[in-house]
């Protein structure tokens, strides 16, 4: 189609079915069904025009006969239509995209990153410094809380021999400051009273 001017502006999707913008789903149908029938490869006299008008008709259709890409189409074409003109590519999948969507700081070359939500772009180098660092505090943690234990054992083990020595102690005053009879007498009566345990 020509401007008055004579600049030459190209297809929309609607008019490669020869539709309007505001036509039904079903006007949509019944134009791609009877193009199809004109320009299918295999009808009769076709050539390689129509062979190529088929496969725009066919990416039209794809388009315009899904709600949800139909809307996105259509809001492309109101926010082209004082800019830019949209074309009916090699695939409706091409002209499909959401300009919308592209984040003010878009970087086409972020370089290396992980894609966690939330988590600021970083390079390999910090994330490796960051395990060695992490590795390293885990080895001196690990190192004084087994030091730790082995302090707390030993001390454990101090009070019990302390606990023995000092009974040990007790026995061999009681024994020194008592007659050979006293000793004798004590050793019969624990003697008997293990025996009475049994």
């Amino acid at each position: 189609m020509d401007k008055g001017n004579g600049a030459k502006t190209s297809e929309t999707l609607y008019d490669v079915l020869k539709v309007s913008n505001d036509c039904s789903d079903k006007d949509i149908r019944n134009a791609y069904v009877q193009l199809s029938k004109q320009y299918h490869p295999d009808a009769k006299g076709s050539s390689q025009d129509h062979t190529a008008r088929f496969l725009k008709i066919s990416e039209a259709y794809q388009t315009l006969s899904k709600p949800k890409l139909r809307r996105e189409y259509d809001e492309i074409l109101k926010a082209s239509q004082n800019s830019r003109i949209i074309e009916v590519g090699k695939s409706a999948r091409t002209i499909i995209h959401r300009p919308w969507e592209i984040k003010p700081d878009y970087d086409p070359n972020p370089g290396p990153y992980y894609g966690i939500n939330g988590v600021r772009r970083t390079t390999n180098f910090k994330v490796a410094a960051a395990i060695i660092f992490l590795g390293i505090a885990g080895g001196i943690f690990g190192f004084f809380s087994v030091r730790q234990s082995f302090a707390i054992n030993q001390k454990s083990l101090d009070e019990i021999s302390a606990k023995a020595s000092a009974h040990h102690q007790r026995i061999r005053t009681e024994v020194s400051n008592s007659t050979r009879e006293e000793n004798i007498r004590r050793f019969v009566e624990r003697v008997t009273a293990n025996q009475a345990d049994r």
